[in-house]
């Protein structure tokens, strides 16, 4: 019967699956068949945001869509906190992953000055650099780093998502935290993307400037480009007020103000309003010589390495992707309760930025969706998908499911011992050990294949975290009844 209740499980999965795929493939037709990239309409552009922001429920956000030092549609929306205080174009918003770019920049701007060779190794800097588990990590280069090629594997740059720690030393802890990795490639032969990286070169960077890495952001970049409302993760000097991040509760938001450890400062530490966004994006378009060194300015936009797919690459901070006949450059970024996205296209000057102050599961990838329509590209799904709802559904229904199974069992293992008065191994132990397994693959070995923590999992999507834990929970509580319960029967058993 069971063999049979688990070919049933498996097909209804499989046909699950199907419907999803279908669900999607149709809505992203549809979404395909609204778009008109002929002709820039602000007025069908604002409509397009709107419903796209309602759709995921997203509180606050900020975009500006300009061609050239042409302006074409800039507007801010929604709340920036629980207090219902209105964005505005120089509220600063957390930009996550969005920060890689700025510190691959801050590196072209010493290989310009002769103080770091993109091509030597990061022990050249960081002498105490070492990996105890993989051979190869001394050939690591700081070219290697800043572009995903160093053999580090995302989960290991999302060990410590959680960590709060803000001292000065808080790089030379987490890069030597990085002793006990194990390279998954040989160092320059293999994209993996890993935070990982950008706390190396955050390390590199203070250790060749003798300056924090905050300070170094800011008289380099900040400064030079009149960046009055930004700074990486706390203020240097008195800004607007900055967004409040919200994350999602099974699609409900909810303000949670969260600022990441010093670890990620490089990784994703930066914090800018729109209008200084737009700035720094122009001023990467326009390869101002304040910021961009002439010699580097086509390497951070070369894709690094032998990759086999030439629609996609990864260059000195940026992805590129080939669009039909444009060619997209672009950064994405996600903190708890933020997501962002930065873009241009090069054979127009066309570029855009979007900034949100929500992170969920039961959202669509906002910022890209929109920067893509206004850039006259495909935004594909501008709501949740389908599949979202049923996975999230699905681990709520898991959790209640082992609740009430759980009693039940209970209850009926309890009479069961009580009246046979000793319980064999197999009916007490191996399903204990069963469950015990369960509890495992949901806290270590699922977050894991998806390259977070569990607790890590909480900072982005405490909803998901939640299902997870209350699972395991109950998995463990239930395995120890089946070993300890009920007590009068070990009483009979011990005489």
């Amino acid at each position: 019967m069971e063999c049979g209740v688990g070919v049933m499980l498996k097909w209804l999965n499989i046909v699950v699956i199907v419907i999803i795929g279908v669900i999607n493939f149709f809505a992203f037709i549809a979404e395909a068949q609204e778009f008109d990239s002929s002709n820039f309409n602000d007025a069908k552009f604002e409509t397009f945001i709107e419903d796209t922001m309602e759709a995921s429920n997203i509180p606050g956000l900020a975009v500006i869509i300009f061609e050239g030092d042409v302006t074409l549609y800039e507007n801010a929306i929604g709340i920036a906190n629980a207090q219902k205080t209105p964005v505005t174009l120089d509220t600063p918003f957390q930009l996550g992953s969005v920060s890689k770019t700025f510190a691959a920049l801050l590196m072209v701007q010493l290989a310009a000055e002769g103080t770091v060779n993109l091509d030597a190794p990061v022990i050249t800097y960081l002498p105490n650099f070492r990996l105890r588990n993989s051979e190869g990590g001394e050939t690591i280069t700081v070219r290697d780093i800043l572009s995903h090629r160093s053999g580090f594997a995302m989960i290991d740059g999302n060990r410590i998502q959680e960590g709060q720690y803000r001292g000065e030393d808080a790089l030379t802890i987490a890069v030597k935290g990085l002793e006990n990795a194990t390279l998954k490639s040989v160092p320059g032969t293999a994209f993996e993307y890993s935070n990982a990286n950008y706390m190396i070169a955050a390390a590199v960077i203070e250790a060749v400037t003798g300056q924090t890495y905050e300070t170094v952001m800011d008289e380099r970049i900040f400064q030079p480009l009149g960046m009055k409302n930004s700074y990486v993760q706390m203020p240097l000097r008195e800004t607007v007020e900055e967004a409040v991040g919200f994350r999602q509760w099974f699609g409900v938001s909810k303000a949670h103000k969260n600022i990441a450890g010093r670890a990620y400062v490089a990784a994703g530490g930066v914090t800018a309003s729109a209008r200084d966004l737009a700035v720094y994006l122009k001023a990467i378009i326009n390869q101002d010589p304040r910021i961009l060194p002439a010699a580097y300015a086509d390497q951070i936009f070369s894709r690094q390495g032998e990759d086999t797919n030439f629609d996609w690459g990864y260059g000195l901070g940026w992805m590129i992707q080939t669009e039909g006949a444009k060619t997209l450059k672009y950064h994405s970024g996600l903190n708890g309760g933020f997501a962002a996205h930065i873009a241009f296209t090069s054979e127009d000057a066309r570029g855009g930025v979007v900034i949100t102050n929500q992170s969920g599961f039961l959202q669509a990838d906002v910022p890209a969706v929109i920067i893509r329509k206004g850039l006259g590209l495909e935004p594909g799904l501008s709501r949740p998908s389908t599949g979202a709802y049923l996975m999230i559904g699905g681990l709520v229904a898991t959790a209640l499911s082992l609740i009430f199974f759980f009693g039940l069992s209970t209850l009926r293992f309890n009479a069961y011992a009580r009246r046979v008065g000793r319980v064999n191994v197999f009916r007490r132990v191996l399903p204990s050990l069963a469950l015990f397994a369960l509890a495992y693959m949901l806290v270590a070995i699922v977050p894991k294949m998806n390259a977070i923590t569990l607790s890590g999992l909480k900072v982005f999507y405490p909803d998901l975290w939640l299902c997870f834990s209350v699972s395991a929970i109950f998995a463990i509580i239930w395995g120890v009844t089946r070993l300890i319960f009920p007590l009068d029967s070990w009483k009979k058993r011990d005489t």
